[in-house]
């Protein structure tokens, strides 16, 4: 009887769980999509050598916050992301890093004038509504980083081709 009890406990809190997940998906317009590795590695070996203050937008379940958090002691990474499991895991991850932190908030009405990069990962429908965002609040000289997808208004000042299962790029952008 206990038995059956956790079971259909379990079933339901998998239950909304996923309903949770779809529901964000369907407000945000893109669901929370891990980076590969070699995409990780890749953004890594592209971060300006000065950068103090790294902000990923959408950073979904933390991996590629966490990874530049341990790549880049001197710096201070932070991940942005709204939905609540994807933000909850990230917290999670952190392990302690004292200069990684997740927030819960929509990145859009987040400050990012003091950021020297911004990383993301999105599909091509949300990274186009960024350009009027990055462009009001980046200062001249920092660095946005991009996993796959082009930024419009923006000329890439270098690309990096990724080959594997994913065909993926790396493309850095500069704000002038």
């Amino acid at each position: 009887m206990i038995t059956v009890w956790l079971l259909n406990g379990l079933v339901i809190v998998i239950f909304l769980v996923m309903a949770q997940y779809v529901y964000y998906d369907w407000k945000l317009g893109a669901a929370a999509t891990p980076s590969s590795s070699r995409a990780i590695r890749a953004v890594i070996d592209v971060l300006p050598e000065n950068a103090k203050n790294i902000i990923e937008l959408g950073s979904g379940w933390g991996g590629m916050a966490k990874a530049v958090a341990q790549a880049r002691p001197d710096a201070q990474v932070t991940g942005i992301e709204f939905a609540l499991w994807p933000y909850l895991a990230s917290k999670l991850k952190a392990g302690g890093l004292s200069n990684l932190t997740f927030l819960r908030q929509d990145f859009f009405k987040y400050d990012l004038s003091t950021a020297d990069v911004v990383l993301c990962y999105m599909p091509p429908e949300m990274m186009e509504r960024l350009p009027p965002k990055l462009k009001a609040d980046l200062k001249s000289g920092a660095v946005i980083i991009s996993n796959s997808a082009d930024l419009p208004g923006f000329s890439a000042e270098k690309s990096v081709q990724l080959t594997g299962f994913l065909a993926e790029k790396i493309l850095v952008y500069k704000v002038v």
